[in-house]
C-alpha cells in the first residue's frame, strides 16, 4: 500500500497536466485500477451476485473500450477519453483504436476479457437484456474490429466462441462450479 501512496503522491507532486494528462492516466489506469480490481475480487464473497456485479463491471468497461476505439478510429476527438489518446504528440498506433493503453493490443486483449464478462450475463438476463447485452457484443466486437490487428480479432474471436460453449447449453444459468 505504501508503494501505490508513494505512486499517488509522487503522480500529484510533478507536472500531472503534463502531456494532456497523461500521468493521472497512467496512474488511474495502469495502478489504481489493478490495485481497485484485486481489492474487490479479494474481498468480496465469491457468490452468484458477486460474479453478476463483475460481470456488468467487465461489460460495462467494455462498452468505454470499445466506444473509444471506434471513435478514435473515425477521429471523432471529442467522444476520446482520456484526452491524451487523441493526441498525436505520442505517434506509434495513433488512429488505431489503441484505447487508453496507447497499445491496440492490449486494448483488445481488454475488449475479449470485456465480451466473455458480457457472454457470461447473457444465461441470467430478460429477453429485453438479451437483447441489449448482444447489442453489446456486437459494440465490442466493433471496437475490436476498428483495431485493424488480426491478432486481437482473433482474440476476441476465440474468447467468445469458448465462452459460448457453455456446459448444458445457454439456455439455463451456469452455476458458480462450472465456471472454469
Amino acid at each position: 500500500m505504501a508503494c501505490y501512496a508513494g505512486l499517488v503522491l509522487s503522480t500529484f507532486a510533478h507536472d500531472w497536466r503534463a502531456n494532456h494528462v497523461q500521468p493521472v492516466a497512467r496512474l488511474l489506469f495502469c495502478y489504481l485500477m489493478p490495485l481497485g480490481l484485486y481489492w474487490v475480487a479479494r474481498q468480496a464473497a465469491i457468490s452468484e451476485r458477486a460474479l453478476v456485479r463483475m460481470f456488468v463491471c467487465l461489460a460495462g468497461f467494455g462498452a468505454y473500450l470499445a466506444l473509444t476505439a471506434v471513435a478514435e478510429v473515425n477521429q471523432l476527438w471529442w467522444a476520446v477519453f482520456p484526452k491524451y489518446i487523441a493526441s498525436p504528440d505520442f505517434k506509434e498506433f495513433f488512429g488505431r483504436a489503441r484505447g487508453p493503453f496507447l497499445n491496440p493490443t492490449a486494448n483488445g486483449l481488454l475488449l475479449g476479457t470485456s465480451l466473455i464478462g458480457v457472454l457470461l450475463l447473457l444465461p441470467r438476463a430478460n429477453r429485453a437484456g438479451k437483447a441489449a447485452l448482444l447489442a453489446l457484443a456486437l459494440l465490442i466486437f466493433s471496437g475490436a474490429e476498428a483495431m485493424a490487428a488480426e491478432s486481437v480479432g482473433l482474440v476476441v474471436a476465440i474468447k467468445g466462441k469458448a465462452t459460448a460453449k457453455t456446459p448444458g447449453g445457454a439456455s439455463r444459468k451456469l452455476k458458480l462450479t462450472e465456471i472454469g
